[in-house]
């Protein structure tokens, strides 16, 4: 099976290294995977070293706002980077798309309008009052 992994983060962080043990557990079952970052960061060779393909779709964390409108505006905006995602799972042509973060959700667009399976693994703390989770 093709995985098209969203990793948002790749700081040294939990959802970045919860990342690195889904790709080592696809590898593992001899799948291929691709994983796409927001932007560059450390984790990335740790990923490519495992032996995923990396990528980078350049994206802000649409969550962090604060006002409604500002919500708003970063709401659309993840929309626009759906594109973005729909253009490279043309290219990469996965079985299945797994969103691995809540701070994008533009790849799940994307693939629900490609008719490609997602999973959409949200994994946020709860006591983030103010934070992604008020959105």
């Amino acid at each position: 099976m093709n995985v098209f992994l969203i990793q948002f983060s790749a700081l040294r962080d939990g959802s970045a290294k919860s990342g690195l043990l889904i790709c080592g557990a696809l590898l593992e079952s001899g799948h291929d995977v691709m994983v796409c970052f927001a932007s560059e960061g450390p984790m990335i060779e740790e990923y490519r070293a495992l032996g995923c393909e990396v990528g980078i779709v350049s994206h802000k964390n649409w969550l962090r706002g604060g006002n409604g409108f500002r919500v708003l505006r970063n709401t659309l905006k993840e929309w626009r980077v759906g594109r973005k995602f729909a253009s490279r799972l043309k290219s990469h042509c996965p079985d299945l798309v797994y969103v691995n973060t809540a701070a994008s959700y533009a790849g799940a667009v994307a693939a629900a309008k490609l008719g490609v399976p997602c999973i959409w693994h949200l994994r946020e703390l709860f006591d983030d009052v103010g934070g992604e989770l008020f959105c």
